[in-house]
């Protein structure tokens, strides 16, 4: 069953055992973050549950690469791709409910300080939005936060090959965190009050998440083909041309998830 963690082919074939992968290692990462450092265990967590997703989406960015060489139709490449996206959103689902399910299961004391990144971040004022400033200055703080990250999450793929990692495993931490802390005040007396959490942050979260996962791919099949020396003719072009299309694809599900965040959620909640 580990050899999922070295075989992104299977992996893509058993998504449910990689979600739950997810699930164990990060609870794993939070026990060994509280017993290992003594300031930052909420971002020591997540750096040390990174190791464990390495090999796996290395092997798997550079799997993409070597498909991109095989398929000579732009819309059959980006088909392609939906695999490896789906094995992204089970990670990332399943390391957010490790983290959510270990706010619940340690005392108040550890809590604050095993999840103090975590919550501080939720809390940060630039994450305000809704009724808290006005709708308009909510939406071009919240897009200005996440094109940077955006950004950043390709240069990082395309010099390291694998820069979404930490964001991925971040973001999956924070959204369990904010879930949690939601589920805690009480601001619902309803007996969906859990289900209703997860849709609160997931409605924006997953394509959110999910534009990081393809800017990350584009980034990092661009690097595994400067790596190889191949970007000479057709070829060449082809890799541009995805590279491009996943970033712009990333671009566009990023504004719909601001806009969603922004206008649709509060509205709701």
């Amino acid at each position: 069953m580990f050899d999922l963690l070295l075989d992104p082919i299977r992996a893509e074939k058993k998504p449910w055992d990689l979600y739950l992968f997810a699930l164990i290692f990060s609870v794993v990462a939070l026990v060994l973050s509280n017993f290992l450092f003594d300031k930052y265990l909420g971002f020591g967590s997540v750096v040390l549950l990174s190791f464990f997703f390495f090999p796996l989406l290395f092997r798997a960015f550079r799997h993409e690469e070597e498909v991109d060489a095989d398929l000579k139709c732009e819309g059959a490449r980006m088909y392609a791709h939906r695999k490896i996206i789906t094995l992204f959103v089970f990670i990332f689902l399943g390391c957010l409910t490790g983290y959510f399910f270990m706010f619940f299961l340690v005392d108040g004391e550890v809590r604050s300080s095993l999840f103090y990144d975590q919550i501080s971040t939720i809390e940060s004022p630039s994450l305000a939005t809704g009724n808290a400033i006005a709708a308009e200055a909510a939406l071009i703080s919240i897009l200005r936060s996440n094109f940077f990250l955006l950004g950043l999450c390709f240069f990082l793929s395309f010099i390291f090959g694998f820069g979404g990692l930490l964001l991925l495993l971040w973001n999956s931490s924070v959204f369990g965190i904010a879930i949690a802390l939601f589920i805690q005040k009480g601001l619902y007396a309803t007996s969906m009050l859990v289900p209703l959490a997860f849709i609160r942050y997931l409605l924006h979260g997953l394509p959110e998440v999910v534009s990081f996962f393809m800017a990350s791919l584009g980034g990092s099949i661009l690097s595994f083909a400067v790596l190889r020396h191949d970007l000479r003719g057709e070829h060449g072009k082809s890799i541009f041309q995805d590279g491009l299309t996943l970033t712009t694809a990333s671009v566009l599900l990023l504004i719909l998830s601001a806009l969603i965040e922004v206008f649709l959620t509060p509205y709701f909640f």
